[in-house]
């Protein structure tokens, strides 16, 4: 008889390991899971952070270049003129001109404060 009560004892912290493995495993993969949404929301926030950022910087780029040239021109000058004297002497990249260096310049830290910002949310 004691064999027997030997055998349930052993059966039942078989049993309870099994159940404990079991608990670990679920926890562990609901950590990994949790890991996995941070990640995925830490690259979602970071792209969309510097597409946003691009995007707005390559559209109001052309009335910085037109502010900065009308600021620079002596004497009186309307927006109109600076314009059609911007077009005329370079085109349409005239108005893009300098982009590259706000665009690099400005989106590593606008992404960092639109990601920070969402995170602590």
């Amino acid at each position: 008889m004691v064999t027997d009560g030997v055998q349930v004892k052993h059966h039942d912290v078989a049993a309870e390991l099994v159940d404990d493995a079991d608990h670990v495993i679920q926890v562990v993969g609901e950590k990994k899971k949790a890991f996995e949404m941070t990640v995925r929301f830490f690259c979602y926030q970071v792209m969309s952070s510097s597409i946003s950022n691009i995007v707005g910087t390559v559209l109001g780029h052309p009335l910085d270049t037109i502010r900065v040239r009308m600021q620079i021109e002596t004497g009186q000058t309307s927006f109109l003129r600076t314009c059609t004297e911007t077009f005329r002497g370079e085109g349409v990249r005239g108005f893009f001109k300098g982009l590259v260096s706000p665009v690099v310049g400005v989106t590593p830290y606008n992404t960092l404060v639109f990601t920070v910002t969402e995170a602590m949310k």
